[in-house]
């Protein structure tokens, strides 16, 4: 009984690192991006999170937030446009939908009365 729940928990574990490798990768790629000078791309990033999730399918979905007009400065562009809210704040998330990855825009992230959005 206890190598089979120290199997399981190296799985976990193995799991767990390739989650954090990915968003590393995706870190590091922002930042070289800024470190050249670049800005950041929206679009390119949310195509590397569904390739990421798609190449993934145990994983339940990929997201990332950022702060107002943290990663590009350009929250107002984006106003309502597709996977975006009513803020334009670059928050891609993807989930899986009817067996293939969908784009969607983070909600709720501010209703923290009840603790659901203690992550933020």
């Amino acid at each position: 009984m206890t190598s089979e729940a120290n199997a399981e928990a190296r799985q976990v574990a193995a799991d767990l690192g390739t989650a954090f490798a990915s968003n590393d990768a995706m870190v590091e790629a922002v930042l070289a991006q800024r470190a050249r000078g670049d800005v950041p791309d929206r679009a390119s990033l949310a195509a590397v999170l569904g390739e990421q999730l798609r190449t993934h399918p145990e994983w339940l979905g990929k997201s990332t937030m950022w702060e107002a007009d943290a990663f590009d400065g350009k929250d107002a562009e984006f106003v309502n446009t597709e996977a975006h809210d009513a803020t334009g704040r670059y928050m891609s998330y993807w989930a899986w939908q009817d067996g293939a990855p969908q784009q969607s825009p983070m909600t709720d992230y501010t209703e923290a009365a009840d603790g659901s959005a203690d992550w933020c």
